[in-house]
């Protein structure tokens, strides 16, 4: 999909943390579906929500859902969770293409399919 403005930002996961998914939802068509899910606001990063996965399996399948409903999963330093995308698709827990966003520059966005 290539670059992007930052004004096209789409909802992404921005962390994995422990047992709990956050995502930024910055859609309000995409806020509703995420707390139908079962996402809650995440006191800890502003306009972000969380849920929590007590086991790989569930976070697999939870990551199956955010990818089949278009959410980005972003880049990252350290363990992000397109890292962890790709490692449970390497272990066979998903698999299939998702959507990764990285930041090129604080106003520019990456996209792309993998």
């Amino acid at each position: 999909m290539g670059a992007r403005t930052i004004d096209e930002v789409p909802t992404y996961v921005s962390h994995c943390l422990d047992k709990y998914i956050v995502v930024c939802p910055l859609d309000k068509q995409m806020f509703q579906l995420l707390r139908q899910m079962g996402f809650k606001y995440h006191g800890i990063f502003p306009r972000n929500f969380s849920i929590k996965a007590e086991t790989e399996a569930e976070k697999a399948r939870i990551f199956a859902a955010l990818r089949d409903l278009g959410i980005c999963f972003s880049l990252g330093k350290e363990w992000s969770p397109s890292e962890m995308f790709e490692d449970y698709r390497d272990r066979g827990l998903l698999e299939g293409p998702y959507r990764r966003i990285g930041w090129a520059s604080p106003e520019v966005i990456r996209i792309d399919t993998i």
